[in-house]
Parts: structure tokens; sequence; C-alpha cells
């Protein structure tokens, strides 16, 4: 089981360190990609890039869509929904697989100190990660992992990252003088 889990932590660092390489031929491929194919394009790219840890968030595909003109609240409404259940899977996997990888790379004694430190400050590091541009999947498992309640995962994540979106959606049509 260790042994799957650092293989899978590495495939994950690999994935980053390659969409960091060829960055802007990602970010032109994935904009390319939501001019091409509309709302379904959008609720795609978000959700991969909620569930995938890489240095692209939604907020590309939501101006993406409200510049090329598709309806903004399509647009929202798509980049929400994507995101909430991406957020609701990284939870979920962080939930049923995390805590038994975790213990079996670090040992049980620093699982139950980063436990009882996100106790104490997961709400606060969850609320930072869903409104500001930081990775955020990571979060999502963690919060998982360490058995954040469901509530208050909905609360500081899911209720979080929906008013930043709708703040970038509104920061969009005002920088293109739509409002």
């Amino acid at each position: 089981m260790k042994f799957l889990s650092i293989t899978i932590a590495l495939l994950i660092v690999a994935l980053f360190v390659f969409v960091l390489f060829f960055f802007s031929t990602f970010k032109t491929e994935i904009l390319a990609f939501v001019e091409t194919h509309g709302y379904t394009a959008i609720l795609i790219s978000s959700f991969i890039m909620d569930t995938v840890v890489q240095p692209f968030a939604p907020d590309v595909v939501l101006i993406g869509g409200i510049v090329s003109g598709l309806n903004v609240y399509l647009v929202l409404l798509a980049v929400i929904a994507a995101s909430l259940i991406a957020s609701i899977i990284g939870y979920t996997l962080g939930y049923i697989y995390g805590e038994v990888g975790i213990e079996n790379i670090y040992g049980k004694t620093k699982y139950e100190k980063w436990k009882n430190k996100f106790a104490k400050y997961g709400k606060v590091t969850l609320l930072a990660a869903a409104l500001t541009p930081v990775p955020y999947v990571p979060f999502c498992w963690v919060s998982g992992i360490f058995r954040m309640k469901k509530v208050n995962f909905a609360i500081y994540a899911l209720l979080a990252r929906t008013i930043r979106f709708m703040a970038g959606a509104y920061l969009t049509l005002l920088v293109l003088g739509r409002i």
C-alpha cells in the first residue's frame, strides 16, 4: 500500500510539472476548447481543473466563456456546478482512501498531529483556498482525510467557491464594460 501511495503522489507531481512546463500551450488550448464547444467545454474543463492538481483554476474557463460572448449566467452555472461536483468527489476520495495512505507514508503519530492541527485551523485554510488562487484540490482531499464535518465543508468550501466565481464573473463583466 505504501508503494502505491508513493507512486500516486509521484504521478501527481509529474503531471503538475508537465502542465507547468507547457503552461501557455495548455492555456491557449483550454480557451480554444471553450470557444469551440461552449458550455460543454466549460463544464468539462472546470471539472478537470478542480479535480486534478495543476496550476489552472476554473477562473480561466469562466473568463474565457464570458469573453467569448456566452451567457454569463449559464457560464457561471456550469463552472459552479462542475467545481462543486469536483469538490465533493475530492472530499469523498480523501475520506475513503486518504487516511490509510497518509498513515502508511507518515505514520500514526504524524497523522494524529496533522489531524489535530486541521481540526484547529482547517476551516480557515479551506476558506482561504476556496477564495484565493492557491491550488484548491488538495484542500478538498485533506478535508475528507481529516474527516471535516460535511456541513462545515459545504459552508467553508462550496459556498466560498460559489462566491469566488460570482465575483470573478462580475469583475470580468466590469472590465469588459458590460456593467
